[in-house]
């Protein structure tokens, strides 16, 4: 029930407001192929090599806070203290550091509660 002008400007509403999953699977764009009142193709386009790490850690309202790499969602709340870390540490907590996967992440959070 739209027109492709308003089509348009809710996939541009989509594309700023990705869902985890799709960016963490490297969505591009979204280009509109043929659209009629019968059928509408649209198509996606991904680069998976995009997205070079899945979580991003900083600090929030003093804790470390796990993001996932949209930096907008939270993946965990580690209950780690920034006043309880290093001041090097605090430093790059607050400008952000990305982690690759999981294991890496546990990796860095048991490395800095230790």
């Amino acid at each position: 029930g739209l027109t492709r002008t308003q089509l348009s400007n809710k996939l541009s509403q989509y594309m700023e407001e990705l869902s985890v999953m799709e960016y963490e699977a490297g969505l591009l764009s979204y280009e509109i192929l043929s659209f009629s009142p019968e059928r509408v193709v649209l198509q996606k386009v991904y680069d998976r090599n995009r997205v070079q790490y899945k979580y991003y850690v900083t600090i929030k309202n003093d804790e470390v806070v796990v993001y996932y790499s949209d930096k907008k969602t939270v993946f965990e709340y580690t209950g780690i203290l920034q006043s309880g870390l290093d001041e090097q540490l605090q430093t790059a907590l607050q400008i952000g550091i990305p982690v690759k996967d999981v294991e890496e992440l546990y990796d860095f959070l048991s490395g800095i509660t230790s």
